[in-house]
Parts: structure tokens; C-alpha cells; sequence
């Protein structure tokens, strides 16, 4: 019943504000898409690389501009974690009105923000990942090395998928929480309250998790205020 309660209050946030959700989704993707078409670009250039003027004004230009795609990334999540608390607080506001005295200090916390989330991200993927990845590498070493039968071949890949299924599980219910608290990050006070709500998040993990996967038929949006309103339930049901 509380599934169905978020998902109805997150649906009455979003009433009239789908179109400027769906752009807001749109732009990030957009930027996201060029920064990846940049990677790929040199990816498949560098052969050709070679240390002269043109080349390395190229690479400078790319540098510049995958940093503030990655700063334009970071603000863009700050004005829309603004715009959607706004929504559910009092269901008015626009993108406009959290555009609107967006200081040099927001964009230090927009960088802030981003850190906290790549970095812990990052941190989750390691560990979860971390294990298959060895038992992957030491079986491609022993079976190089020595060899083995068919069967056991087989019986070693299934093992190993297994492992790799049952870690992206884990790192997709540890990426919840950390995705409901990151939206939760408005302003410095927010900010300094992360540890604290991401610790009580993750308590929550995997009923987060299951809520998740039952939102994936609504809007972005839509998902976007349903984690958020979990999130602000679950920062107020325990104490401090």
C-alpha cells in the first residue's frame, strides 16, 4: 500500500510538469551523448595521434569541453533536484524560478554533489565488482595455463555468470539509495545531512530497490519524486 501511496502522491507533484521534466531528461541525456561521442571519437583516433600543433589544440579543446559538459551535467541535477522539492513541498514552481539566483556558491555545491555521488559510485562498483572480476581473471589464467575439460569449462563459465548476475543485482539495489540521496541535495544544509541520509537509505536498500522496479512504467519524473518522496519518509521515520 505505501508503493501505491508514493506513486500516486509523486504522479499529483508531476501533474502539468511533464513536458518540463521530459526536456530537463532530454538536455542531460543530450550533453551526456556528445561527452560519450567525444570518448569514442578519440578512442578510435588515437592511433593517429601524433604530438603536433593541431592534434594537441584538438585534445585541449576536448578536455575543455568534456569538463564543462561534466559541470553543466552537475548544475543541470542541482536546478532539478530544486525544481522537483519545490513541486513537492508546495506543487508550484517552475525551472525558471530555480534558474533564477543560481549563485557561483550553488555551483560549487552542483560540483560538490556530483563528486559525492561519482565517488561513492565508483566506491560500490569496486567492491561488488571487485570479486568476479578475480575469479574471471584467475580462471582465464588457470585454463591457459593448463587447460580443463569441457564440462568443467562449462560448469567454471556458469559459475562465473552467476557470480556477475548476482553482483550486478547487488550494485543496482546499492545504486538506489545512493541515486534517492543525491536527489535530496538542495543546499548546504541538505548537503552536510548526506552521510546521515544515505546511511539510513541503505538500510532500506533492497525495499528501495523493489519499489524502484515497480515505478520503471511511470515518467521520469514521475520515478524521480516517488524515489524522492521514499527518501524523505525514510529521513523522517527515524530520528536523529
Amino acid at each position: 500500500m505505501e508503493r501505491e501511496r508514493i506513486g500516486l502522491q509523486a504522479r499529483l507533484c508531476q501533474l502539468g510538469r511533464h513536458r518540463s521534466a521530459r526536456r530537463l531528461t532530454e538536455f542531460e541525456m543530450t550533453v551526456r551523448l556528445l561527452r560519450r561521442g567525444v570518448l569514442l571519437g578519440w578512442l578510435r583516433a588515437w592511433p593517429q595521434f601524433t604530438p603536433s600543433a593541431g592534434w594537441i589544440v584538438l585534445l585541449s579543446a576536448s578536455v575543455v569541453f568534456y569538463l564543462l559538459s561534466l559541470l553543466l551535467s552537475a548544475c543541470e541535477r542541482l536546478v532539478k533536484n530544486r525544481w522537483m522539492g519545490a513541486l513537492r513541498r508546495d506543487r508550484r514552481g517552475t525551472v525558471s524560478d530555480s534558474l533564477i539566483g543560481f549563485s557561483p556558491s550553488d555551483v560549487l555545491l552542483a560540483v560538490r554533489v556530483a563528486v559525492f555521488y561519482r565517488v561513492r559510485l565508483l566506491g560500490r562498483a569496486l567492491l561488488l565488482f571487485s570479486l568476479p572480476a578475480l575469479l574471471t581473471a584467475a580462471a582465464v589464467w588457470f585454463v591457459s595455463d593448463s587447460g580443463v575439460s569441457r564440462a568443467i569449462l562449462i560448469g567454471g563459465a556458469v559459475c562465473l555468470l552467476l557470480f556477475w548476475l548476482a553482483a550486478l543485482f547487488f550494485f543496482w539495489a546499492a545504486r538506489e539509495p545512493l541515486l534517492t540521496a543525491a536527489s535530496l541535495l538542495t543546499d548546504r544544509s541538505s548537503f552536510a545531512q548526506r552521510k546521515s541520509s544515505l546511511a539510513r537509505l541503505d538500510k532500506d536498500c533492497f525495499r528501495l530497490a523493489r519499489f524502484s522496479f515497480s515505478w520503471l512504467f511511470l515518467s521520469s519524473g514521475v520515478r524521480f519524486q516517488a524515489k524522492a518522496i521514499f527518501g524523505e519518509i525514510s529521513r523522517s521515520a527515524i530520528p536523529s
